[in-house]
C-alpha cells in the first residue's frame, strides 16, 4: 500500500493514496476532519483546547466519547467492544478500543497532548477483510506536537505550510478552484490556486492582467472589503508590495504566479497590520513551501 503526507490544523500523518480530504470544521480551539476513500468514510480525528488545570486522561477522553456516540444513537451502545488497550502516539499514553459492527470495525483512540494543550479522538473505519495492522503507520507517523512556526496543510492536491496562530475563517475546496483565508487577530492570509489554468486563461485572451482585472481581483475584494494595492505584473507573475488603510497601516506582500508544469496559478497575500512583522519573509515562506501532491 502506497502512502502520502497528509497535515491538518494541529497534526500531521501519513495516509494511503486514496483516500482525500471530505469535510472539515476547523476554529480558533477546536477542529474536526473525515478522510474518505472512493468506497466510504476511512478517517476521522477531532481535537479539542483544554484549559482545564487537571488535563483529562486518555481513558477519560474515551469515556465521553462513547457517551456522545450512545447519545446519537436508540439504542443504549450501537457496537461491540472487540479490543481494548494502550498505545504511543508521539509519545503520549493514548487509550484504544476497538468496536465492531456487522461486518466492519472502528479503532478508537484517545489522548492529551500536554505540549498543545488539545485533546485527540483518532478513529479508523475498516470494512470486512482489512486488518488494522495494514494502517499501523498512520499512528506511529501522527505528529501532534511540536510544530516550529508552521503547520503543513494539504488541500486536495496542494501542501502548503501556514503559521501556527492562524486559523481558517473562509474557505472553499473544489477540483477547479480553492482558496482558504486564515486570520490572526487583525493579520490576514489568503491562498488560492486555479487547476487548469491554460484552460481558464483562454477566456480572457491569455492575459494574466485582464484575468486579475475582470476575475482574481473580486476573489480578492470578497474576503479584503478595503483591499486597495494594484500588482505589478511581469511575465506569468505579479506582486504586491504596498501599504493601504487609514494613515496607510495596513501593509501587504503577495505574489501570483503560473506553475507550468502542473497547469495550476496560485495566490498568496498576507495582509497585516504591524510592519514590525517581516510580512515578505513570511510570504516567501508560505510561497515556497507549495507542494503538489500527487
Amino acid at each position: 500500500m502506497e502512502f502520502k503526507e497528509f497535515g491538518w490544523f494541529g497534526f500531521r500523518t501519513i495516509i494511503p493514496r486514496s483516500w482525500s480530504l471530505s469535510a472539515e470544521k476547523t476554529e480558533q480551539k477546536s477542529s474536526y476532519i473525515r478522510l474518505e476513500d472512493e468506497r466510504s468514510l476511512r478517517m476521522e480525528v477531532k481535537w479539542e483546547r483544554s484549559n482545564s488545570r487537571i488535563p483529562p486522561s486518555g481513558s477519560m477522553l474515551l469515556y465521553r466519547f462513547k457517551k456522545t456516540v450512545a447519545s446519537s444513537s436508540k439504542y443504549k451502545f450501537p457496537f461491540q467492544i472487540f479490543r481494548k488497550g494502550e498505545l504511543k502516539v508521539n509519545d503520549h499514553r493514548a487509550y484504544y478500543e476497538v468496536w465492531k459492527e456487522g461486518g466492519s470495525s472502528r479503532l478508537i483512540l484517545a489522548w492529551y497532548c500536554g505540549a498543545e494543550k488539545r485533546s485527540f479522538i483518532l478513529s479508523l473505519f475498516l470494512p470486512d477483510g482489512e486488518a488494522f495492522s495494514d494502517y499501523r503507520e498512520i499512528i506511529e507517523n501522527f505528529v501532534c506536537h511540536p510544530f516550529n512556526r508552521f503547520y503543513k496543510l494539504t488541500f486536495l492536491d496542494v501542501a502548503v505550510d501556514f503559521p501556527v496562530d492562524f486559523y481558517p475563517y473562509s474557505r472553499k475546496f473544489l477540483v477547479g478552484n480553492s482558496y482558504i483565508c486564515l486570520r490572526s487577530d487583525f493579520d490576514f492570509i489568503f491562498f488560492e490556486w486555479f487547476s487548469i489554468f491554460s484552460h481558464l486563461i483562454k477566456n480572457y485572451n491569455f492575459s494574466l492582467k485582464q484575468f486579475y482585472k475582470k476575475f482574481l481581483r473580486r476573489e480578492i475584494f470578497r474576503n479584503f472589503k478595503r483591499f486597495e494595492c494594484i500588482p505589478s505584473f511581469k511575465g506569468n507573475y505579479f506582486t504586491f508590495d504596498c501599504s493601504y488603510g487609514l494613515l496607510r497601516k495596513r501593509f501587504v506582500y503577495g505574489y501570483g504566479w503560473y506553475e507550468k508544469e502542473f497547469d495550476k496559478f496560485f495566490l498568496i497575500i498576507s495582509d497585516f497590520s504591524k510592519k514590525s512583522i517581516n510580512i515578505k519573509d513570511l510570504t516567501d515562506h508560505i510561497k515556497e513551501s507549495v507542494e503538489i501532491v500527487i
